[in-house]
């Protein structure tokens, strides 16, 4: 064929090859007949005569030879795989080997045709790659309640905390079906288990002060976090009845996550003081105004839960159908799973032993006393008690009794320190971190081994930049001592040490028998320990040296 357009697809070539064939069975095929199919073939008698035999020798039907096509061999798939699917990288490490007889250009179409856009972004960027090219079902909404995500988002809002200036971490969880924001907490740094459980609490929890939202879950997705899938987390969860899910990617948790994307656009992308917003550079900008300008952290934390408010009970998503998650949630009639404040506070609570001994001065606990007013601590001593705290908060206790588990009270820290023994704690311990870190670097110092920079093929010069007294100075500073060279054990002395001797050592070995040796002769030369010959002058006298 002359030309791509004017070819005829497979089932067509074959309806007309079977015309020409009936046409010859009635005597009725001329080469006019030929010429006419050709012409509208855009292609040459001989190729319909081709066509014709192909057909006799495949039963009457017109069966084309399959092309040869190159294929991308095991060889050149790993040496993409080396180069990170770099294609150019690949094919000029191929060719310098003679591993390859194709162009560059057919090499880059065998690439395309051959290998998946997930299986070439796999060489670059691993599984990561891979996932991003997979086909992923969309998981149904279901009932209320049926799945909570939880999950923590930096804010990147710079926010006033007293004399400090902090980034916020709100933690919430959601519910998958009706993407109400169950609860929520608000931290002035990193969150850990303390704020986990106080979202746990505030998501449960149904009443005037918390909404009508809530409710004991069927299970709840969280990501890897140590806060999610540490022992108090864990605790409180298989108290309460909770399935913990633990997933691997955001987009096996996309409810919490939109819900993360929706509060950056719409609340926290506006405040002042955010540092998420591009520059010239590329780099987030970081907020250099006066400080008296930014959020107090009273105001941050009441303008986020004023934006909690209008996302349940005014915002309207296409998703759920026009509706805001409130009236999703009042519309399905699944029940819920109620339970007391006291119970969901025992529960989410940590405990740390099966009891603790009441004794006259208080509750002993990790070193500290623990003391109340009131009666029932006193009528308790020398009984067992159990406590329930919140993580990273020492300064009260719940406790309750040990045979029945029933609530006693709570109990305070003794001898709190004032205000002026923390600060001066604050300062020896970030004195002893910023020397610790001082000699962090100064040893990642010491253990670089530094060359000079060249620009010529020569071999690698090292820079001792460290002399004799530093050295002996970071020894000194470090506490090492090195070994002393000389011998510890030394041969007693004795009277041939003070003498001196000017015979030959006599070796251990006994002597060998001296060898007869030829005598010289003149041929030999002069004896070159000899002294030299003194000059003399041709009649016989002595010259001047």
């Amino acid at each position: 064929m002359s030309s791509t357009s004017h070819r005829s697809d497979l089932e067509e070539r074959r309806g007309i090859v079977t015309n020409l064939l009936n046409l010859r069975d009635q005597g009725l095929l001329t080469t006019g007949v030929k010429r006419t199919v050709a012409a509208s073939q855009g292609c040459t008698v001989r190729t319909v005569e081709n066509w014709i035999a192909n057909a006799d020798q495949h039963d009457g039907v017109y069966t084309p030879r399959p092309r040869r096509r190159t294929q991308l061999t095991a060889e050149m798939r790993g040496e993409l795989a080396i180069w990170c699917a770099n294609r150019h990288s690949a094919y000029e490490a191929l060719r310098e080997r003679g591993e390859i007889d194709v162009t560059y250009s057919q090499f880059t179409r065998l690439v395309a045709r051959d290998l998946a856009p997930g299986h070439l972004a796999s060489f670059k960027e691993g599984t990561d790659g891979l996932y991003a090219y997979e086909l992923r079902n969309s998981r149904g909404r279901g009932l209320r309640n049926q799945a909570w995500e939880a999950d923590h988002l930096d804010s990147k809002v710079s926010v006033r905390l007293g004399n400090e200036i902090v980034q916020p971490q709100i933690t919430h969880v959601d519910d998958a079906s009706t993407n109400a924001i169950c609860g929520l907490a608000i931290t002035p740094h990193r969150p850990s288990s303390d704020a986990v459980l106080a979202t746990l609490r505030d998501a449960v929890l149904r009443d005037a002060d918390h909404g009508p939202f809530g409710g004991i879950p069927a299970l709840i997705r969280v990501d890897r976090g140590s806060e999610f899938i540490g022992k108090a987390a864990g605790q409180a969860m298989n108290s309460l009845g909770i399935q913990r899910v633990i997933v691997r990617k955001p987009w096996q948790k996309g409810t919490v996550e939109a819900i993360n994307g929706a509060c950056t656009s719409t609340l926290l992308s506006g405040m002042r003081g955010w540092s998420g917003k591009p520059t010239s550079k590329g780099k987030s900008a970081r907020y250099d105004g006066p400080v008296e300008d930014l959020l107090t952290w009273e105001q941050f934390v009441a303008k986020v839960l004023r934006w909690r408010t209008e996302w349940n009970t005014e915002h309207t998503m296409p998703a759920l159908g026009g509706r805001t998650p409130l009236q999703a949630w009042q519309d399905d009639l699944t029940p819920l799973r109620d339970i007391s404040r006291t119970a969901l506070h025992r529960y989410t609570l940590q405990t740390d032993r099966p009891f603790h001994v009441v004794h006259p001065g208080g509750i002993r606990w990790k070193n500290a006393d623990y003391y109340t007013d009131e009666r029932w601590l006193r009528d308790c001593i020398g009984s067992h008690v159990r406590l329930r705290y919140t993580p990273h908060h020492r300064r009260t206790l719940q406790v309750y009794r040990a045979a029945d588990d029933h609530y006693l009270g709570e109990v305070y820290l003794k001898d709190t320190a004032t205000p002026e023994q923390k600060r001066a704690v604050m300062r020896g311990n970030r004195r002893v971190a910023d020397r610790a870190k001082r000699d962090r670097e100064r040893g990642e110092r010491m253990l670089t081994k530094r060359y000079a920079a060249t620009t010529e093929v020569t071999p690698a010069q090292p820079l001792d930049n460290l002399t004799y007294q530093e050295a002996e100075k970071e020894l000194a500073r470090l506490g090492i001592t090195l070994p002393d060279e000389t011998p510890e054990h030394l041969p007693d002395p004795t009277s041939s040490w003070g003498t001196t001797s000017s015979a030959p050592r006599q070796t251990e070995h006994p002597a060998r028998p001296a060898r007869n040796l030829p005598a010289p002769t003149k041929s030999w030369g002069s004896d070159p320990l000899a002294p030299p010959p003194e000059a003399t002058h041709p009649d016989g006298q002595e010259t001047a040296s």
